[in-house]
């Protein structure tokens, strides 16, 4: 027996791309074992929406799959107005964003959607800098620290590599009911990861140099932790065909992130370490109210 994917996601088999994914979003929302725990048939029903979304959102995947169906169909004797309705025109969903129109390009690069991407991959770039990058080594270099510690210090970003071990973990439970495995990790990270830059701000190195380790431990930790996260949230939010587009404005958001030249040139001459690890946390907190407006504004992830 073959089973009906567009019923699976509330839809007609002429639907559009728009309209899947629109449909799928809402029944996730609907049916995520996070708003039903311990409700196994939302459960199996949830899995269901995401093997058909799986499907119809791949043109090849849904082409095959409109064939099968019109063979139960025919051979049932039943109504062949499904053929009808599946040969109307649709758009290729895994058509690439630079084969559309200019018009399509310019929504899909104001969207909501690539904003969010920019404005994570900034956040993802900003505590790589602070945590284990140049501002912490003209700090250790300018509180007289010996070269051969401050470069021991390149340890602090061990947590970047090995965040394979953990990444399970963040994909297999949800910390914040109601709010999925990405957003949930996120918002309690992103507060985790603004504790430990103002921690890593308010030390010393001339007093107290393993609380400057600790802390800027902690802060790798957590901003790998978030890369985890920040990645399969992109991935999982975007289409198949606005993932290279996403991919580009999170790295260009990354990279702003960095501001390698503005830290090196500036901290030994304008400002303390303390005083740039202070004003990183206004945007550290925009990345929060990102958080929360994602959260608040559309479907679980």
């Amino acid at each position: 027996m073959i089973e009906n994917l567009y019923e699976a996601l509330e839809i007609q088999p002429s639907a559009r791309p728009e309209i899947i994914k629109a449909s799928y979003r809402m029944l996730t929302q609907k049916y995520h074992p996070d708003k039903n725990p311990g409700d196994k048939l939302a459960e199996e029903k949830f899995k269901f929406i995401q093997r058909a979304y799986e499907i119809l959102s791949d043109a090849e995947k849904r082409n095959a799959y409109d064939v099968s169906l019109l063979r139960k169909v025919d051979n049932s004797g039943e109504s062949t107005v499904l053929e009808k309705k599946s040969r109307a025109p649709r758009q290729n969903p895994s058509e690439p964003v630079a084969n559309r129109s200019s018009r399509d390009i310019l929504h899909i690069v104001l969207s909501g959607r690539m904003l969010t991407a920019l404005l994570m991959g900034f956040s993802s770039g900003l505590p790589l800098l602070l945590a284990t990058g140049s501002v912490l080594q003209a700090w250790l270099k300018e509180a007289g620290v010996d070269l051969g510690t401050i470069g021991l210090f390149a340890l602090v970003g061990l947590p970047y590599t090995l965040k394979f071990l953990w990444a399970p973990l963040l994909d297999r439970f949800a910390p914040i009911a109601g709010m999925g495995r990405r957003r949930g990790w996120l918002l309690l990270i992103q507060f985790t990861l603004i504790a430990a830059i103002a921690g890593l701000g308010l030390t010393d190195p001339k007093q107290s140099l393993p609380l400057v380790t600790l802390a800027a431990v902690l802060a790798a930790f957590f901003s790998a932790s978030q890369d985890i996260v920040i990645d399969a949230y992109r991935r999982e939010s975007l289409a198949d065909n606005e993932q290279g587009l996403g991919a580009s404005f999170y790295v260009n958001g990354y990279r702003v992130g960095l501001l390698r030249f503005l830290a090196r040139s500036s901290l030994p001459a304008i400002l303390t370490a303390p005083v740039i690890y202070a004003g990183w946390i206004p945007f550290l907190l925009m990345d929060l109210f990102v958080t929360v407006y994602q959260a608040v504004c559309f479907p679980v992830y």
